[in-house]
């Protein structure tokens, strides 16, 4: 996991532009869909979970949790998290998830995988 703090917003008609700067002087930058970046300010601290080259899985912002990277079958949503992240990064991200999940009035799981299927079932059916 990786702490970031933005530094700049530009707003568009999709979302938003977010660049952002880690204590150890690393900076990314980072295309936020509206659910995500919405109330968002200069000064607020967003975290990664897991990486692959070049880019982070998963972001996390107060209650919110957006995935870089989709699981699109039931195999790669139980394995989501035993493939891209580490101990500590499976730890948080499941409690961002139930966090989530709660934010939106669901009752969580205790597995990682059925809190994530029901983030991902619940993103879909408010899409529709």
């Amino acid at each position: 996991m990786k702490k970031y703090k933005i530094y700049n917003i530009k707003q568009n008609a999709d979302g938003a532009r977010v660049w952002m700067r880690a204590s150890d002087k690393s900076e990314t930058s980072l295309f936020a869909p509206d659910y995500f970046a919405d109330g968002m300010k200069i000064g607020d601290k967003v975290r990664a979970f897991g990486k692959i080259p070049n880019m982070y899985v998963a972001w996390s912002y107060r209650n919110r949790v957006m995935l870089s990277v989709k699981p699109l079958s039931d195999y790669a949503v139980q394995n989501f998290v035993a493939n891209y992240m580490d101990g500590r990064d499976k730890m948080y991200f499941q409690y961002i998830l139930v966090r989530a999940l709660s934010a939106r009035g669901i009752t969580p799981s205790f597995r990682v995988s059925e809190n994530l299927r029901l983030f991902l079932h619940d993103r879909i059916s408010k899409i529709r």
